[in-house]
């Protein structure tokens, strides 16, 4: 208890800069997502429809076909997170395109699919793991595939790009898979012009890009970020259609009384050292604080269920676009969430580097910086009025960020901008 209280005498010092006054304050999720979709789709087919890229050329396909898509395949390029980390993405998306009245789709690792589905190449894919794209996977694939991208996006100067993949390909602490990639993206980023910027995803802290295949531009993208997207468009890439991340399901109604057997959760990531750290401090002050790592569907919903506060740290301190799909598991599950976010007034390491997806979630989440994180926490589940205050606010709006991301509107918005005379309309 003593530990917990001088956790809430450090949060005074800083005034409210734990943000409680401001916590459950923000636009209407609903109006803010829709609208910020609605003016990126416009402002990326404008600019794509007229780009001289393969990319552009399926899009302007699209665009004249007659025929709409009624078999679709959810395709992930070959990796160890296509069966667990990206089922909430495949089964999410799936859900999408049922809702839309579609029927005939299947999840499915794309090297599976070539092989042991008959009319795969027939399919319209929308492919997982779009960062992996390569000259093999582009072979291989139909050429209409639309990439789904659910990395944060950097771009780096020629210079910059080179060092970092040199040091992929060099650095002792990489395995055989990273050296690999180092030395792909070292001849990715050889190959570019001086001054042109190279368009890579951020990885781990000793490896902080990772330049793209230049096969991945070849394609339409449906992009999670706005800020991946003005990247991507600054570097010569306009075809990439915001889809934002949705749920599927309702939400779980939940007492804003509630405490559960665990104080705060952290869904992945038991062996990030920043997540750590921040969960170890809690814990030595009292809190009941846990890591869940390796827990997926009924398993993992049992673990949120039995939790107050799902917290969001970023894997590496240049990861610095807010991880949606973790914010919108806790809020399906009517948790209280803080998300380590921005502020660049004091903290070099939390800049926010999407604003508008932060203000898309702001009446929902407490967003803290990295460094006060342990001691914001410990405040917003005191018993004082202004805490109690705070967190029924939040509760208040967690169903409303629910709703405002449900997939299938979300999806249909996008998809009517590519396919505009197949109709989609969620139902």
């Amino acid at each position: 208890m003593r530990q917990v209280m001088e956790l809430i005498l450090l949060s005074v010092t800083f005034g409210d800069d734990c943000g409680l006054l401001r916590a459950g304050i923000g636009p209407e999720p609903s109006h803010l997502v829709h609208r910020h979709q609605k003016e990126y789709l416009r402002s990326a087919h404008e600019g794509c429809i007229v780009h001289d890229s393969k990319a552009a050329d399926t899009v302007r396909w699209f665009q004249r076909s007659t025929q709409c898509p009624t078999a679709w395949a959810i395709s992930c390029l070959d990796h160890f997170n296509c069966e667990d980390v990206l089922l909430d993405v495949s089964d999410t998306l799936r859900a999408g395109l049922k809702s839309l009245g579609l029927d005939d789709i299947i999840t499915v690792r794309a090297s599976q699919c070539l092989e042991l589905v008959p009319d795969c190449l027939e399919r319209q894919h929308l492919v997982l793991n779009a960062n992996l794209m390569n000259a093999s996977w582009a072979r291989l694939l139909p050429p209409t595939s639309i990439l789904v991208n659910m990395e944060q996006l950097v771009s780096y100067s020629l210079p910059q790009a080179i060092v970092a993949a040199h040091k992929a390909a060099t650095d002792p602490r990489g395995d055989d898979k990273v050296v690999i990639t180092g030395k792909r993206s070292l001849k990715t980023a050889l190959g570019q012009l001086p001054d042109q910027k190279v368009i890579g995803v951020t990885v781990d802290d000793y490896r902080g890009f990772s330049a793209l295949n230049p096969e991945s531009t070849d394609y339409p993208w449906l992009e999670y970020s706005y800020k991946n997207a003005d990247l991507a468009k600054a570097a010569g890439q306009p075809c990439v259609y915001i889809k934002p991340i949705g749920v599927s399901k309702l939400p779980v109604q939940r007492n804003h009384h509630f405490r559960g057997e665990v104080d705060f959760l952290h869904v992945g990531g038991v062996s990030v050292s920043r997540r750590r750290r921040i969960l170890s401090t809690l814990e030595k002050a009292g809190w009941r604080a846990v890591v869940a790592d390796g827990y997926f569907s009924d398993a993992r919903d049992s673990i949120l269920q039995l939790s107050t506060v799902g917290l969001n740290i970023h894997r590496h301190q240049d990861r610095r676009v807010v991880e949606v799909l973790r914010l919108l598991m806790y809020a399906s599950q009517g948790m209280l969430i803080i998300s380590e976010g921005g502020d660049t007034r004091s903290d070099s390491h939390s800049k926010v580097d999407d604003r508008l997806l932060e203000l898309e979630l702001q009446a929902a989440v407490m967003f803290v910086p990295y460094s006060r994180l342990p001691q914001c926490a410990s405040v917003l589940l005191q018993p004082s009025a202004r805490s109690a205050s705070a967190r029924e606010r939040l509760h208040n709006n967690i169903d409303k960020l629910v709703l405002a991301r449900q997939e299938a509107k979300l999806l249909a918005a996008t998809l009517h901008v590519l396919f505009p005379h197949c109709h989609f309309v969620s139902s």
